[in-house]
């Protein structure tokens, strides 16, 4: 269905801001949202098919709304994206030819390889990059196994003494790491960056980088995750083999590597796209795991922003571990531990809550309780 009329140029303005939104937007736009979006400029990704000559309008749109209509098409139809994107590649600047590509992440299969593995030789580095971003999330294409072939010449498990056992529990595995000394032009075709973007080695950053090209499966196949990730702790390479491990296993949204990447504290800048590819009672549980080791929470603390982060409702027990150890009266001088409730309180689970804090004393107040209570009457509501 559409939306009202008058919310739409509300519609229209957040889907301007934000692209992540814009698909959602364009569901509920109507004829009538489109047909308003052609009088502003800066709505042009919306304007688009207007037109039912969906050929026409790939020719004649704006970069914006060839690329709402690209995602459209592969959402339905990825090779038809694909034939698009073909159909004006060699007369399209580079710029639109990079943002196209990063399109073609939706839809994505083995048939789209040959076009993004052509597309790594373009001439311009940012098509490059993008293709080369893209074939990322396809663990069977050819880029993956160079990526593959590379790390594993440059990583490499050794099990302790004490046979297969001793070898798949982890005990004193160690990792040797001899990244190259030069990033060659094959590496560089494969989007690995020469020049560090932050503080460290070259060959940190390059081996970080190959190693996030790797699908985590790999790994996996040789000793499980917590192994792994064992073995580069104890060593010199620990900061590039985690950050490319969990870049790695946020893009292929892989459940193992990203529990134990969590629950052993090495997500690093990846642990929100890590907590979505946790399945909810996993991250309920490792959440738990971390409140329950605290006496007393306070608003500064990982364990209190581990659960302000939670992409998901934290379920009655889950709460209640929380609120148990929130002390009322430190709260009233703690400003972050109220920060973290106004931002946990839409997940709490209102009931197990409300039982909670109505017996504090001194009576909590702020626009977390209110919110409580009204979550809890919408619930009771709806049970009715």
């Amino acid at each position: 269905a559409a939306a009202p009329p008058e919310l739409l140029p509300a519609l229209l303005e957040r889907g301007t801001k934000d692209g992540e939104v814009r698909d959602g937007v364009l569901a509920v736009l109507g004829a009538r949202g489109r047909w308003l979006a052609a009088f502003e400029p800066a709505w042009g990704w919306a304007a688009s098919g207007t037109s039912g000559d969906e050929a026409a309008a790939w020719a004649e749109g704006s970069a914006e709304e060839r690329a709402a209509l690209l995602r459209r098409v592969r959402r339905a139809d990825p090779a038809r994206g694909l034939e698009l994107v073909r159909s004006t590649w060699e007369a399209d600047h580079p710029r639109v030819r990079a943002a196209l590509l990063l399109e073609l992440a939706a839809g994505l299969s083995d048939a789209d390889e040959p076009f993004l593995e052509a597309a790594l030789d373009d001439r311009r580095k940012e098509v490059r990059a993008a293709a080369a971003e893209v074939l990322a999330g396809l663990p069977t294409s050819r880029r993956a196994a160079r990526a593959t072939e590379r790390a594993r010449g440059w990583v490499r498990l050794s099990a302790p003494s004490g046979g297969l056992l001793a070898k798949v529990t982890g005990a004193k595995a160690k990792l040797a790491v001899e990244p190259p000394k030069a990033c060659t032009p094959e590496m560089e075709r494969d989007g690995v960056e020469p020049k560090p973007r932050r503080k460290g080695g070259q060959r940190a950053w390059w081996l970080e980088q190959v190693v996030a090209a790797v699908p985590p499966a790999v790994w996996t196949a040789e000793a499980p995750p917590e192994t792994w990730i064992a073995a580069a702790r104890a060593g010199d390479w620990a900061d590039a083999l985690l950050a490319g491990w969990a870049a790695a296993a946020a893009r292929h949204r892989d459940p193992a590597w990203a529990e134990a990447l969590v629950r052993l504290g090495a997500a690093g800048t990846y642990q929100a796209a890590l907590f979505r590819t946790l399945a909810p009672d996993v991250y309920r549980a490792l959440a738990r795991s971390r409140v329950e080791r605290q006496r007393t929470l306070h608003g500064d603390e990982e364990s209190v922003l581990f659960v302000a982060r939670s992409p998901y409702p934290l379920g009655a027990e889950l709460t209640a571990a929380v609120l148990a150890r929130v002390s009322p009266k430190a709260l009233e001088n703690d400003w972050a531990m109220r920060d973290r409730l106004r931002l946990l309180a839409a997940r709490l689970d209102p009931a197990a809550a409300l039982d909670v804090v109505t017996a504090w004393e001194p009576a909590p107040r702020g626009a977390w309780v209110d919110l409580l209570h009204a979550r809890h009457a919408l619930h009771e509501a709806f049970a009715s």
